[in-house]
């Protein structure tokens, strides 16, 4: 019974196939030939925070609709950037809004901020 000899690793392989075809031609191969998906279609990223308050800020200079529609079109504006809008949730959007007037990095063009009153009033 003869010995086994251990399988190629792909670096043994790649190794062999160097040594014996030009460079030039291995790269037009790897050109040529599709990439493998790992695991199907590729996932979009999830807006960050920074992101999200980022679309609000460019989103609200340009909008002219009803508030209420304006969680809406950030999320359209969002897409349109690339992102997955699955969790991003009309709560979110406009609690980071709220802190961006109340911060003073923007003013309040939806006119939805309210001033906060006096304690306990």
């Amino acid at each position: 019974m003869g010995r086994r000899e251990r399988p190629l690793s792909f670096s043994d392989y790649e190794r062999a196939l160097m040594s014996t075809t030009p460079l030039d031609v291995i790269r037009e191969i790897e050109e040529q030939t599709p990439r493998e998906r790992s695991g199907g279609r590729r996932r979009r990223p999830y807006p960050t925070g920074r992101e999200l308050a980022e679309a609000i800020v460019e989103v609200s200079q340009a909008y002219n609709g009803h508030p209420d529609d304006f969680p809406q079109a950030v999320i359209e504006y969002l897409e349109g950037e690339g992102f997955d809008t699955r969790h991003v949730t009309v709560k979110r959007i406009w609690r980071i809004y709220e802190s961006l007037v109340r911060r003073r990095v923007m003013a309040d063009r939806l006119g939805v901020v309210q001033e906060a009153g006096p304690a306990g009033a």
